[in-house]
C-alpha cells in the first residue's frame, strides 16, 4: 500500500487491486482520534492519514516531516 502511494496513487486505485486491505489504513482513522483527545502528537500518523483521507500526496508529507524542527522524542517524557 505504502509504495504504490509513495508512486502517486491515490487509495481507492491502490484498494480497488488489493485482496487485502493495509492494517495502517484502518487504524489511522482510529489513531488519529486517539491522538487527539489524549493530546498526543503524532506526525507520522498525521501525514499517514492525510495521505490516505486528505489527498496529500506522499511527497508533501514526506515533506512536511522533513520540515519539522528536530528535538528531542523524549521531549516532555520527564527528559
Amino acid at each position: 500500500m505504502g509504495e504504490q502511494l509513495g508512486r502517486g496513487r491515490t487509495l481507492a486505485e491502490v484498494a480497488a487491486d488489493m485482496d487485502q486491505v493495509a492494517e495502517g489504513v484502518k487504524s489511522a482513522p482510529v489513531v488519529m482520534a486517539l491522538a487527539d483527545r489524549y493530546q498526543v502528537e503524532m506526525p507520522i500518523a498525521e501525514q499517514v492519514h492525510a495521505v490516505c483521507f486528505e489527498g496529500l500526496s506522499a511527497v508533501d508529507a514526506y515533506r512536511n516531516l522533513l520540515g519539522r524542527p528536530h528535538r528531542s522524542e523524549l521531549h516532555g517524557l520527564g527528559d
